[in-house]
This record gives structure tokens, sequence and C-alpha cells, in this order.
């Protein structure tokens, strides 16, 4: 995490009558060229922590991430449980697909 890459398109025209202008974007792609920069990550102030607020808002979100890892893997489970790679029936068809597949067929056969 924080990499990032930064890309600039100077775009140029070989008239005569652009001299200026092409003189000032390449000026400018130059200055661009040479800018330095470097990665700050913004933490609040531990200091002006004075009554708590962000550690217990660190707790709850802690919380919130214990909860939803756990829901996840309850989920997971109960899909795994459901998929058997063993199952060779056919899942029954519902009536969005059924309704597609008839209006499909109806088309090819009015163009054949």
């Amino acid at each position: 995490s924080g990499h990032s890459a930064i890309s600039l398109l100077a775009a140029v025209a070989p008239l005569k009558q652009m001299t200026e202008e092409t003189y000032s974007t390449l000026t400018f792609a130059l200055r661009a060229m040479r800018i330095q920069y470097s990665h700050a990550v913004a933490l609040p102030d531990k200091s002006q922590d004075t009554d708590g607020e962000h550690a217990r808002i660190l707790e709850e979100l802690m919380v919130a991430n214990q909860r939803l890892v756990a829901e996840n893997a309850a989920l997971r489970e109960a899909l795994a449980s459901k998929v058997s790679p063993k199952s060779t029936s056919k899942k029954p068809r519902d009536n969005a697909s059924s309704t597609l597949e008839r209006a499909t067929d109806m088309s090819m056969r009015s163009v054949a």
C-alpha cells in the first residue's frame, strides 16, 4: 500500500505558429518531472484525545470487525453445506430464466 504512479502527457504541435505554446508546455512538463513527493499518513494526535473518543471509536471498529469476520465464516460454512460437488440433480429453473429461454427459442424459430 502507499504505492502510486503519476503520469503527465504533454501535447505539443510542430507548427511554427505554436512555438510559444509548445515551449510553455515543455517547460511545464520539465518542472513537473522535478517534483518530489513523499508518503505521509495522517494519524490523529493522541494528545488531542482528551475524552478518549479515538480509543472508543477504535474499540467499536474492532468489535464490528470481529462480528463481521464471524458472520462471514458462518455464511461460508452455510454455503459450503448447501453446494455439494457430488450433486448431479438439475437446479430448479426460475421464472425469469424460463421466460428468457422461451423468448430466445421463439425468436430463433421466427428467423429460420
